[in-house]
C-alpha cells in the first residue's frame, strides 16, 4: 500500500512537470492549479511514512514547527518574483516542485 502512494506521489510530480508549460502559462493556473497538486502530492507521499519515527518526534513536537514550515515555504511560493523565475528556469522550477513536495509530507505529517 504504502509503495502505491509513494508512486502515486511521484507521478502526481512528472505530471506536474510535464504539463509545466500549460500550467505556467499564467499565474493563476501556478497559484490555484500546480501548487497545490504538488502540495497534494507530498500528502499522499507522507501516508507512507510513520509519524512515530524518533527523529520526527523530537523535531516536531505537536506538530508546530512542521506547520510554521510548511506555511513558510508555501508562502515564499506565493511571491509573484519566484513564480516568474520558475518559468524561466527550469532548476528554479525543480527547485518549487521539491519543496512544494515537502511542504505537503511536512505539512501533513504535523497536522
Amino acid at each position: 500500500m504504502t509503495r502505491g502512494r509513494l508512486m502515486g506521489s511521484v507521478a502526481l510530480v512528472v505530471a506536474c512537470m510535464v504539463a509545466r508549460d500549460s500550467l505556467e502559462r499564467t499565474m493563476w493556473l501556478q497559484m490555484l492549479v500546480q501548487i497545490p497538486v504538488l502540495i497534494a502530492a507530498g500528502v499522499l507521499a507522507s501516508r507512507a511514512i510513520s509519524p512515530e519515527r524518533p527523529w520526527l518526534g523530537r523535531w516536531n513536537r505537536q506538530g508546530m514547527s512542521g506547520l510554521v514550515l510548511a506555511a513558510g515555504g508555501v508562502a515564499c511560493w506565493m511571491i509573484p518574483r519566484l513564480l516568474d523565475a520558475a518559468v524561466e528556469h527550469l532548476v528554479v522550477d525543480l527547485l518549487k516542485a521539491l519543496s512544494l513536495w515537502a511542504v505537503g509530507v511536512v505539512g501533513a505529517l504535523s497536522w
